[in-house]
C-alpha cells in the first residue's frame, strides 16, 4: 500500500504534469496565432508583388507602344489599337470616351492627347 507521503507527491507530480500541459497547450495556441499572422502577411505581401509585376508590364507595354508609334508606321499602330480596343467602327465620340476611361501610367498620359 503506498504511504501518504507517496499519495502527496503523487499529487504534486500530476499537478505539476497538468500545469506543463497547459502551458504546452497555450504555446501551441500562440504559436498558431503566430502562424495565422505570417499567412496573412505573406498573401499581403504576394499581393503587391503581383501588382508590382502586373504594373511593370503594363510599362513595359505602354514603352514598347509609344517607341513604336514615335518610330513606326503611325497607321499600323492606329489599326492595332483600333482591333485591341474594338473601336475600328466607333464614333471619335464614343472613341474618346474609352481613351478617357483608360488608366495610363503617369508617364505615359500625354498618349491620351496624341
Amino acid at each position: 500500500m503506498t504511504s501518504r507521503r507517496e499519495k502527496r507527491r503523487q499529487k504534486r507530480e500530476k499537478k505539476r504534469v497538468e500545469k506543463k500541459e497547459e502551458e504546452v497547450e497555450e504555446e501551441i495556441k500562440n504559436l498558431n496565432q503566430e502562424n495565422n499572422e505570417l499567412k496573412v502577411k505573406y498573401n499581403e505581401l504576394k499581393l503587391k508583388f503581383v501588382k508590382a509585376e502586373r504594373e511593370k508590364e503594363i510599362n513595359r507595354k505602354c514603352r514598347d507602344f509609344s517607341d513604336e508609334y514615335e518610330y513606326g508606321n503611325r497607321q499600323e499602330v492606329k489599326k492595332k489599337i483600333e482591333l485591341r480596343l474594338d473601336v475600328k467602327n466607333q464614333s471619335a465620340y464614343d472613341a474618346q470616351v474609352t481613351l478617357s476611361n483608360m488608366d495610363f501610367p503617369k508617364d505615359m498620359e500625354y498618349l491620351r492627347n496624341h
